[in-house]
């Protein structure tokens, strides 16, 4: 009797032991950690972009899922501008691969590059103004414009950002 009794506290001591390390197992999360995501993804993208990435914010619930997508933003430091991001799930665990949406494209740095090939085109000297900005945040296809002047006088060119990467290419009007 008495290993009768023995045998069915051990059997009530494994049932309850089983059932607490039931409980105890953490069930994988069905939504990601925005917070964190958010801070992956800052990281990830600050070193692609300049100038520095104030915050980046994306949608409060985020399922989690391999291959699955969602759309965040990545604030500008400075200049108030929005980069649109394209997130995509790697894995199950929450791996994640990022892509600009936008270009961020210093102007200053276009028309310095802008002035150094009409000056190897025409061989004389030109002035170059893209504006005032000196950042924009631009969505591949669209296009801006520089004003160059030289002594022969002025002209306008067309500048397309090509891709999110920031390559634009120029649309040099003949006088």
């Amino acid at each position: 009797m008495r290993s009768a009794t023995f045998a069915r506290v051990l059997l009530a001591l494994a049932l309850v032991l089983g059932v607490a390390a039931g409980c105890s197992r953490t069930k994988q999360a069905t939504t990601l950690d925005t917070d964190g995501t958010e801070r992956a993804i800052d990281k990830v993208i600050g070193s692609r972009i300049e100038p520095d990435v104030k915050e980046v914010r994306c949608p409060a619930d985020i399922a989690r899922g391999k291959g699955r997508s969602f759309s965040c933003r990545a604030l500008l430091e400075g200049t108030g501008g929005e980069v649109r991001l394209r997130v995509r799930q790697v894995d199950a665990d929450g791996t994640l691969d990022v892509d600009l949406l936008d270009a961020v494209v210093d102007r200053k740095a276009v028309a310095t590059d802008l002035r150094r090939q009409l000056v190897k085109r025409f061989l004389r000297t030109f002035t170059v103004d893209c504006g005032t900005e000196a950042i924009s945040v631009v969505a591949p296809g669209s296009t801006f414009t520089c004003s160059a002047k030289d002594p022969a006088g002025k002209r306008t060119i067309t500048v397309t950002v090509t891709d999110a990467a920031g390559t634009v290419s120029y649309d040099i009007a003949e006088k």
